[in-house]
């Protein structure tokens, strides 16, 4: 059977033995009135944090509903990198009317906001700190510190938290409060595909790794990933690189704390996932560089990765193909076999 994955700007088609189960994440979105009930309860919220991950239209309904109370608004896109912050501050703006937008390392005091502080955040956010982070108000804590504000303590604010799962077109598929778990499973399927999207989601490694962390929380032990992705930027970020030889190369093995940066929590994270699962890329990096990275080889198209993963698990296999892999947190929502 014949099945489509993001690569760059267009997409590439691979074919899966018809004896194979195949599992994609469902696309069904919230109505306006769903996404503005869960939203009501902002109503007092005079300090708005957002953890940013595109498109600029998945914030649309939370921007309007506080629209009538213009609390401050700070935004961090440390997902992409921050270079691209006034970017994602420029996009939200076109959205927000009248509404004050600043990137985080704008934030200098908290104790002026009286009322709730509210915290947005996309759901593989929660996936990719888990061990660092693990709850809303401690990701808050941890961007602060990654901003430069080790001075400002969130342990004495009213922090309501928002968890947001959506699509790369900004479709809200779920929203949920602090306090309510999304209903998950578990998959245990013996290979994975996974694109962290489009271009340019898929620009350079650091969202792959972003996208093989999230994938791999629901891998067994037996589990084998193939990243798709065009990296057309490289490896990313000059630190990421760095942090990258340092846990993949080097074998550094001491867990980044609190204070460390993204880069160096997602290169430890992939460091360990890379110790316990299969794991190839289908790009086209060097393919020394990507032995160098993930110490196995890359493959120059999709079918060839594919073709591998049926050598080593069967035609009979369970696969689970995530085309959207830095905004899918791959338990939650699934088409059934």
């Amino acid at each position: 059977m014949e099945y489509w994955i993001p690569w760059g700007g267009s997409e590439v088609f691979f074919e899966a033995p018809e004896e194979a189960t195949v599992i994609t994440p469902l696309t069904t979105r919230m109505t306006e009135a769903e996404i503005a009930s869960k939203l009501s309860k902002l109503s007092s919220t005079a300090l708005l944090i957002i953890d940013y991950l595109p498109p600029a239209k998945a914030y649309e309904p939370l921007l309007s509903s506080v629209a009538s109370i213009s609390p401050k608004i700070y935004v961090t896109s440390w997902r992409l990198g921050e270079d691209i912050a006034e970017d994602a501050v420029g996009e939200l703006r076109g959205l927000a009317g009248n509404l004050e937008i600043e990137p985080l390392g704008n934030l200098h005091q908290l104790d002026a906001y009286s009322g709730e502080v509210t915290f947005v955040y996309p759901s593989t956010t929660r996936v990719l700190l888990e061990g660092f982070a693990d709850s809303p108000r401690d990701i808050l804590g941890w961007l602060l510190r990654f901003h430069g504000h080790r001075d400002l303590d969130v342990s004495g604010l009213s922090v309501k938290a928002l968890e947001l799962l959506f699509t790369p077109d900004g479709n809200i598929q779920a929203v949920w409060a602090e306090g309510e778990t999304p209903t998950s499973q578990r998959l245990d399927p013996h290979s994975i595909l996974v694109s962290p999207g489009k271009a340019p989601l898929d620009s350079h490694f650091y969202n792959v790794a972003q996208a093989i962390i999230v994938a791999a929380s629901t891998c067994n032990d037996e589990t084998t990933i193939l990243a798709v992705a065009e990296c057309k930027q490289g490896l990313g970020p000059p630190e990421f690189v760095k942090n990258l030889h340092q846990y993949i190369k080097l074998g550094e093995t001491e867990k980044p704390g609190l204070n460390s940066s993204p880069s160096e929590i997602i290169a430890y994270r992939l460091s360990e996932i890379l110790k316990n699962a299969k794991t190839y890329l289908a790009t086209p990096l060097p393919r020394s560089l990507v032995q160098a990275i993930v110490g196995s080889k890359a493959f120059e198209t999709v079918q060839e990765g594919v073709s591998h993963l049926i050598r080593l698990h069967g035609r009979g296999q369970k696969i689970l193909v995530i085309r959207d892999g830095l905004h899918r947190v791959p338990n939650i929502g699934l088409h059934p076999p």
